[in-house]
């Protein structure tokens, strides 16, 4: 999970113990409200619990004896699978919060989700790369916006979706709405190299490696890759509405919605900028 970088980015937050820290001053340290059963399941209600546990899953095998600032309530166990239950609706708006895993490595290295998400028939809002903070102009580089990252760029992204990087995955009786941007450097130019290293631009999964299920799954999240400047290079990215790109095993999809298509997958051929081609029963 990666945030903006300015004060902006909680204000749909909270802190204290039902928010999603608890700091103390006196002992200068932070402490991560997660909530997570046997460091493998969690219920989730607004946008607070969905922080604090992506935020436990990013950071629970980091070396405490380097961060003794930060603390977890509880931890999660990325090795084994997760059993995430959602109890309410998720707003994801103003907050910075991307989604559940790293998203600013690359496939093999990156922190796979695996294991099952059921959204209760409940709805998370995605705002992935908007501009937000006060007095944004349209040539602001707010906190907000992100671009696809490469091997010489700093603080950008290779998979921006809910769960950008998914092992094998079971997705269920959930709405993601919301928005997901993207903007492709003018710097980038992959005709030279990291060709192997897509990005990846998607509403539910960014790049799925394992065996995927949707079931009951309707997404109207609004995705867009747009260049940076009319001489910006070429860029690999696969976007789509479901997940960008699938690698895994098995794909199968019950009873799913895209906008208000009854639909498998938006597949996006792997070019600069390319216009989406729907696959539909």
């Amino acid at each position: 999970m990666e945030t903006g970088g300015c004060d902006s980015t909680w204000e749909n937050l909270s802190e204290g113990e039902d928010g999603v820290f608890t700091f103390n001053e006196e002992a200068h340290t932070v402490t991560i409200n997660s909530s997570v059963e046997n460091k493998t399941k969690a219920a989730i209600n607004g946008a607070n619990q969905f922080a604090a546990y992506a935020l436990a899953f990013e950071f629970s095998k980091t070396d405490t004896g380097k961060t003794e600032a930060l603390n977890l309530k509880s931890k999660v166990d990325r090795d084994q699978e997760q059993t995430v239950n959602l109890t309410g609706d998720v707003k994801l708006t103003n907050t910075g919060i991307i989604g559940i895993g790293k998203d600013n490595v690359e496939k093999g290295k990156a922190h796979q989700f695996k294991g099952t998400l059921d959204g209760g028939n409940y709805t998370i809002t995605l705002d992935i790369g908007a501009a937000y903070d006060k007095n944004i102009s349209e040539n602001d580089l707010a906190a907000g916006q992100l671009y696809a990252k490469r091997s010489d760029q700093r603080d950008t992204h290779y998979s921006l979706a809910l769960i950008p990087f998914a092992g094998d995955i079971t997705i269920s009786n959930l709405t993601i709405d919301g928005n997901v941007i993207c903007k492709i450097p003018k710097t980038v130019n992959q005709e030279v190299k990291d060709i192997k290293y897509p990005a990846f631009v998607a509403g539910a999964i960014g790049l799925a490696s394992g065996k995927t299920e949707f079931n009951h799954v309707t997404v109207n999240t609004k995705s867009s890759v747009t260049e940076e400047a009319t001489d910006a290079k070429k860029l690999l990215a696969w976007q789509g509405g479901f997940l960008a790109r699938c690698e895994g095993s098995t794909l199968t999809f019950t009873d799913c919605t895209w906008g208000i298509l009854r639909a498998l997958m938006m597949n996006v051929i792997p070019t600069t900028i390319e216009s989406a081609a729907l696959r539909r029963k």
